[in-house]
């Protein structure tokens, strides 16, 4: 098996270790998410926030240069309008195909 393959597993294995008997509170994020005021949205900080909230409310430990890598995609997403695959070149080296499709449907053209 390619060492990518194997990493990228390695790495989904681990999400799921550490997320396994937290889907009550996964899909109560997912109801928050839903429910924030679409101006919220704009706002780096507020959105910045969020993650941060979500990421403890799910008991992760998530470094903090992967959270400052993720909103220095969100800025570039906001501000200057690059497109998914500009985004995804930049800032998604190990990003899966059906990640990228699914972006693709929320990033703009």
């Amino acid at each position: 098996m390619p060492r990518k393959s194997v990493k990228k597993s390695s790495a989904l294995n681990a999400l799921k270790r550490n997320l396994a008997g937290k889907e009550g509170t996964a899909f109560e994020i997912l109801d928050e998410v839903k429910k924030v005021n679409p101006n919220q949205w704009k706002s780096p900080s507020q959105v910045e926030q969020l993650a941060r909230k979500y990421i403890d409310k799910l008991g992760l430990s998530v470094p903090e240069q992967r959270i400052q890598k993720f909103m220095d995609a969100y800025k570039d997403a906001i501000r200057n309008g690059s497109n998914a695959d500009e985004l995804i070149q930049k800032y998604g080296k190990n990003v899966d195909k059906e990640t990228v499709k699914t972006l693709k449907k929320y990033a703009p053209k």
